[in-house]
């Protein structure tokens, strides 16, 4: 059985997990993407970490894996 969960994210949060999921596509890393964001690089980390701990996820590998699978 598959168990489709829709992720509970805030805007921002959303905005910083949608930017880490570009990294591979456009070889940018973390404290360029925070620069983009207009952010600091540990809030970045923040805003990655609480959305991980929200949504149930313990592991950065699974939470972007889910989070790719349902904006598909």
């Amino acid at each position: 059985m598959y168990f489709l969960s829709v992720m509970r994210l805030t805007v921002r949060e959303r905005e910083v997990i949608e930017a880490f999921a570009t990294i591979g596509k456009e070889d940018i890393n973390g404290k360029q993407i925070a620069c983009r964001l207009g952010i600091c690089y540990r809030v970045l980390l923040r805003h990655k970490h609480n959305a991980m701990i929200k949504n149930g996820y313990y592991s950065w590998e699974g939470f972007i894996s889910d989070f790719a699978r349902d904006e598909m």
